[in-house]
């Protein structure tokens, strides 16, 4: 799911460069789809981990970094896609679109569990 979510970010990301408009709501709603796994399966141990640890020790480590960083990209993600979703089509507040990072918090979890075998 990793793979794909990439690809597709950084495919929009070079359509961007051409066209200044932001694509479509479907790619987004597709790349929440593919990173929703990944966030709830793959970082699951790591979340566990660092409970069990913050509870037995009181001091934080690598799993508990690793948890609140693409637990709060993630969350950003899922925020910034429900805002370009929903978001009138005349913008009443000026505000930009903003970009789902998506793909941060998947690659991370994958690097690093990758890096653990």
């Amino acid at each position: 799911f990793g793979l794909p979510l990439a690809t597709l970010h950084y495919a929009l990301m070079y359509n961007r460069r051409k066209d200044d408009s932001p694509p479509s709501n479907f790619l987004y709603i597709l790349m929440f789809i593919l990173a929703t796994p990944v966030q709830y399966v793959v970082a699951l141990p790591f979340a566990r981990k660092a409970y069990k640890h913050l509870t037995r020790t009181g001091s934080s480590g690598m799993d508990l970094l690793i948890s609140l960083g693409t637990f709060s990209s993630y969350s950003y993600s899922v925020i910034a896609m429900l805002y370009n979703v929903f978001q009138p089509s005349h913008n009443l507040w000026g505000l930009a679109v903003l970009q789902p990072t998506f793909e941060t918090s998947s690659m991370l979890l994958i690097f690093v569990t990758g890096g653990k075998w």
